[in-house]
């Protein structure tokens, strides 16, 4: 373990060294060369020269030195291979540090071209080993991950794997472009609309970071197709091209994620699935999700509006059950009470059972204590006055609706039909939609919307991207452009920022606790590497959204 440690280390200082030299070593100039690691737990004293012992080792070393100086490269070799196979164990630390010796002394293309005979008695495994580390220490990082990963394949029980395994990681850690990242996106498939309008984002971030840059930023662009297989090829395809990090994708997170944490390539996703970023250290999501919201409305409802008792109406679909459940848990954390939730069905164009269930105006008779006989139909008519007559127990002060703009339309001119007035409505960023105003404006007062990005915004940084998203695309964004414009940039700056020199020194910046400040509000990521936004609150006036003061 101690030699594998210390070949880490010089492995990193050939970088170094590499780097700041900017070229490779010339034939007969020195250079930086990794010793080969035995598999020991002492300190490794310098081998000497094999003393030749048995006749045929002997024999065999003296052709090797009478061959050296000459260009019968592949025959030296060959020579040594079956002095490899004949030495015995105290002879064999000899002829090894020999053979090492001489394939120092050989240059990557030459060591490359005997690799590439067939059927040569050569000692392969030394030479892939060797022809690695000259790759890493002349800086031909991917070439010298590819060359330790065929060994590793090929001898995956080596002396050597464990270290070459190790220098993989390393030269991965390493293997990236400053100014370049990746973008994954479904610009076809069956959801490439949100493709399209993620990427007039990216198009706007481009701009913008190549001006405040004084280089050009490089974003390569792939298409995942909507398809999760295509999303992890697409990773692979990127990381190929030493890629600093990946923003994106939006639908096929899951299976990006994976790949890119196996890669070691940072990621930020556009998913509003919290478990996406618990995936590994390596994969973040940017995106307004259920928890965010919840908790945002359910805070601003108890602490600046002074709620405490809340009332639920919500669809019988996944979208209403995960905020019911979300909603309902924040409000108990911050000392609110729901005293009721009803549910309605996906159909359902009359809410009034379940509003009559929230005011306590629903008991239906059971059909045993119907009577059987025909009853007067005057008495029918007195008991519907009386019933429409009686009034509502509205104990809450605020009902939480999570559901479309269109049914929203539907079931708040219902709720003041039954005489629920006065309360506060309480929306996800869904009803941030014209078809809430055009099917219920004048019974969409006291509505609290909270969403993550607004064109009219008090955000300097909002209005300026909104403005000039209109000069180059014609028409305002939305949250998803928004989004994407600000994951970008939060990608970028971060990895132009000093220090961040490789992909695990970006991911541990991401990974910061640091605020960015960005068109959607402040955004910080925390442990698991969810994003956590500053939203804003919206609400109607005169037929129109604006924002609410705080």
């Amino acid at each position: 373990m101690k030699n594998r440690v210390v070949v880490s280390v010089v492995l990193v200082l050939a970088f170094m060294l590499t780097a700041c030299a900017g070229k490779k070593s010339l034939p007969g100039q020195d250079r930086t060369v990794l010793p080969p690691v035995e598999q020991s737990e002492e300190t490794v004293e310098p081998v000497p020269p094999v003393e030749p012992g048995t006749p045929e080792v002997e024999t065999l070393l003296d052709l090797v030195k009478s061959l050296e100086g000459s260009a019968d490269t592949v025959e030296v070799l060959r020579l040594y291979n079956a002095a490899l196979k004949t030495a015995s164990a105290g002879e064999m630390p000899g002829v090894k540090a020999d053979l090492n010796r001489f394939l120092v002394s050989l240059e990557s293309e030459s060591l490359a071209a005997v690799l590439q005979l067939e059927g040569e008695q050569i000692p392969r495994d030394a030479m892939m080993y060797r022809l690695g580390l000259n790759y890493a220490t002349q800086g031909e990082k991917q070439q010298a991950v590819d060359m330790f990963s065929a060994f590793v394949q090929e001898y995956p029980d080596h002396s050597d794997a464990d270290n070459a395994r190790e220098i993989i990681l390393l030269l991965r850690e390493n293997l990236f472009k400053k100014s370049t990242v990746g973008c994954l996106l479904p610009l076809s498939g069956r959801f490439s609309v949100f493709g399209e309008r993620a990427l007039k984002g990216i198009e706007l971030a481009i701009r913008d970071l190549s001006g405040e840059y004084s280089q050009n930023i490089k974003v390569i662009i792939k298409d995942t197709r909507s398809e999760d297989g295509r999303a992890a090829l697409c990773v692979d395809d990127l990381a190929a091209e030493r890629v600093a990090g990946i923003a994106g994708p939006i639908i096929t997170a899951g299976s990006a994620g994976v790949r890119a944490q196996e890669q070691g390539v940072p990621l930020i996703a556009l998913t509003q699935k919290s478990q996406i970023a618990r995936t590994g250290e390596y994969v973040f999501s940017n995106f307004l999700t259920p928890e965010i919201q919840a908790q945002a409305l359910a805070s601003y409802a108890t602490r600046v509006l002074g709620v405490k008792r809340f009332a639920m109406l919500y669809p019988e679909d996944r979208y209403g059950r995960t905020y019911m459940n979300l909603f309902w848990d924040r409000v108990r954390e911050m000392g609110g009470e729901v005293v009721g939730a009803e549910s309605y069905g996906n159909d359902q164009t009359d809410f009034s059972d379940a509003i009559k269930k929230l005011t306590g105006l629903y008991y239906p008779v059971p059909e045993d204590l119907k009577p059987k006989d025909a009853v007067n139909p005057s008495d029918i008519e007195a008991d519907a006055k009386a019933e429409k007559e009686e009034e509502p127990i509205v104990d809450f002060t605020a009902v939480f609706i999570p559901d479309a703009p269109s049914k929203v339309g539907m079931i708040l001119p219902q709720l003041a039909y039954h005489d629920v007035n006065g309360c506060y409505l309480l929306g996800t960023n869904i009803w941030h939609d014209p078809m809430l105003i055009d099917n219920a404006r004048r019974y969409a007062k006291k509505t609290v919307i909270t969403d993550g990005f607004f064109v009219g915004s008090r955000n300097p940084e909002a209005r300026r991207f909104a403005e000039n998203f209109r000069s180059l695309h014609g028409n305002y964004p939305g949250f998803i452009e928004a989004a994407a414009y600000d994951t970008l940039c939060m990608m970028v700056r971060t990895v132009m920022e000093p220090g961040v020199d490789s992909r695990s020194a970006l991911r541990e910046a991401l990974a910061g606790r640091r605020v960015y400040e960005g068109v959607t509000g402040r955004t910080l990521f925390d442990p698991d590497g969810n994003a956590q936004k500053e939203l804003v609150f919206l609400t109607v006036k005169k037929g129109e959204f604006v924002e609410i003061t705080r």
